[in-house]
């Protein structure tokens, strides 16, 4: 099953649905009381999934069972509402429920479905980064790769083949980088080989240079062919997108506001003049509490400095992560964005954990994917700087 994927992203779907249903102009040639009860079926059964899923909470066997459950019936709502744009966002839910390697006749069947039927269609653009981060992504997952391609050869709206290009090259890029991170980090690599098995993860690292160059060459098409569809700063390639999405070292770090694990308001700025580490995890994400020893250790040695720990949960329920902490020493700050938060959003994370250093004057000097054994000398030096910034005052 695709935990990432299919728990963050589909907390997207309901809202995508209901702002395409917001922002579409009628048309004439469609029967208006059946777009809207396809709709309404489509909502309803998104409210049904959720609240299963959210009662599943971190049991895998349970979350698995309603993935089991409910993939059907996405399914069936994409074949009966085949004209409605409600039916590719049903298929992408299948995918995000069911991994390639499932070999699922539901998958299958939703695969073929949307290469026969949604190729050239236009409802296909808001499944697109889906499509890339599984086809170019670490996935590496064949059929949508071939989806993806086909609407950037063959979709006859000029900006819906542009998009596609464009989220194909950074789901490339992100897979490159991965894949040269898991060759340099061997804690890293150790947490994939376990989850996904060392033939996979040895194909994803001999993969780095072939994706670098399909995304090299995408982003030559577009400038050449598509700059005036997509604006110049979405065609440059993004820097490092697997390390947490479009922001560089040297970037000012956006604003987050979120909440901490008791419901009160916080924002990053807030804390300027410290060094803050954000990293983005999640209580059911293995890597992540595997990181928890090691967090202890290094916030023990700054923590009477000016330095901050956050962990920004991305669980559905702030309950989780109150009743993890409870029980599992983690004597640091605690937020929580739940799931598909906006802080997550912003920093357009992508696995977990993902984590990204601060320094006193509110600039990213480091982030990776996963934990990288640099994160303590690069917290040591921008400390040491802090507190000479304090000496100066």
């Amino acid at each position: 099953m695709i935990r990432w994927l299919g728990c963050v992203a589909l907390a997207f779907v309901l809202a995508a649905v209901l702002a395409l249903r917001a922002d579409e102009k009628k048309d004439e040639k469609k029967d208006n009381k059946t777009d809207i009860k396809a709709a309404r079926a489509f909502a309803g059964l998104q409210t049904e999934f959720n609240t299963e899923l959210l009662e599943a909470d971190k049991d895998e066997a349970k979350r698995t069972e309603v993935f089991k459950k409910f993939s059907p019936k996405y399914l069936e709502h994409a074949k009966k509402n085949a004209d409605d744009e409600s039916a590719v966002l049903a298929l992408e839910v299948v995918l995000q429920l069911n991994s390639a390697k499932d070999k699922a006749k539901v998958r299958d069947e939703a695969v073929a479905l949307l290469k026969k039927e949604y190729v050239k269609s236009k409802h296909i653009k808001p499944i697109l980064r889906t499509l890339a981060v599984l086809g170019g992504g670490t996935s590496a997952d064949q059929g949508a790769l071939e989806i993806i391609k086909a609407v950037a050869k063959d979709n006859p709206d000029k900006l819906t083949r542009a998009t596609a290009m464009e989220e194909l090259a950074s789901s490339l890029e992100f897979r490159a980088i991965v894949a040269e991170n898991l060759g340099r980090n061997d804690d890293l690599r150790a947490s994939y080989e376990k989850r996904l098995g060392a033939d996979f993860v040895k194909k994803l690292m001999d993969s780095a240079d072939t994706a670098k160059k399909e995304a090299e060459d995408l982003r030559a098409t577009l400038e050449k062919n598509y700059a005036d569809v997509l604006p110049k700063e979405e065609i440059k390639p993004k820097d490092t997108p697997s390390e947490g999405g479009k922001f560089k070292v040297g970037d000012p770090a956006p604003e987050a506001v979120c909440e901490d694990i008791d419901g009160k308001a916080v924002k990053l700025s807030e804390l300027k003049g410290k060094v803050v580490v954000l990293d983005f995890w999640a209580t059911w994400c293995g890597p992540c509490r595997a990181m928890i020893p090691h967090t202890r250790e290094l916030v023990k040695e700054h923590g009477k400095k000016p330095f901050v720990f956050i962990s920004v949960s991305c669980d559905a329920k702030r309950e989780t992560l109150q009743n993890f902490t409870k029980t599992t020493e983690m004597p640091w700050t605690h937020w929580w964005d739940g799931q598909g938060g906006k802080v997550a959003a912003t920093y357009e994370i992508r696995a977990f954990p993902t984590i990204y250093v601060v320094d006193h004057k509110g600039v990213i000097q480091f982030k990776s994917v996963g934990f990288d054994k640099k994160l303590d000398s690069v917290v040591e030096k921008l400390v040491k700087e802090a507190e000479e910034a304090d000496k100066k005052k």
